[in-house]
């Protein structure tokens, strides 16, 4: 069965589990996992359960299922989810911003946004905040084209107000 996100490159199903083969019909990654997820830059997730491992598409395995999620890398590095709060990783699998948000955006222009507990940052690439939002508002789109889409919450947690935030 092709993937259409791992272009080139075909997802083998036997006996419950998984293996990815390129358009050569070489094995990159035999069949050890239940599901794979291409994340950019040259990565595959790799699922096992509830946990995700990391791998390039030559078929080396970088970490062991270790990860709750991944999401996709941009600028080099991919938001990891660990203990239920997210981080990023580089593509050596390694934390660069540990992590402690509830929820992440990916990097756009060396910078990405954070949320934790009522509070929204946007982070740059050592995990710095560059800036802070006030209590209640957040960016629920991230940014994209040189701006955050912001949504201020009402005390139901209701987006009140949306408002555009350059850079």
């Amino acid at each position: 069965q092709l993937d259409s996100s791992l272009t080139g490159f075909f997802v083998l199903y036997a006996d419950g589990s998984a293996g990815i083969c390129n358009s050569k019909g070489k094995i990159v990654i035999p069949s050890h996992y239940e599901a794979y997820k291409y994340l950019g830059e040259g990565m595959v997730g790799c699922r096992n359960g509830n946990f995700w491992a990391l791998a390039d598409t030559t078929g080396r395995m970088i970490t062991a299922p270790v990860f709750e999620g991944l999401k996709p890398f941009s600028e080099h590095y991919a938001a990891a989810e660990q203990n239920a709060l997210w981080g990023f990783i580089r593509k050596n699998g390694k934390f660069i911003i540990q992590p402690q948000y509830r929820v992440v955006g990916k990097f756009v222009d060396h910078l990405a946004y954070a949320y934790v507990s009522l509070n929204s940052y946007v982070l740059d690439t050592l995990g710095h905040i560059k800036f802070t939002f006030d209590k209640g508002a957040m960016s629920y789109m991230g940014y994209s084209e040189g701006k955050f889409l912001i949504g201020k919450l009402n005390s139901r947690r209701e987006i009140e107000k949306q408002f555009f935030m350059t850079r």
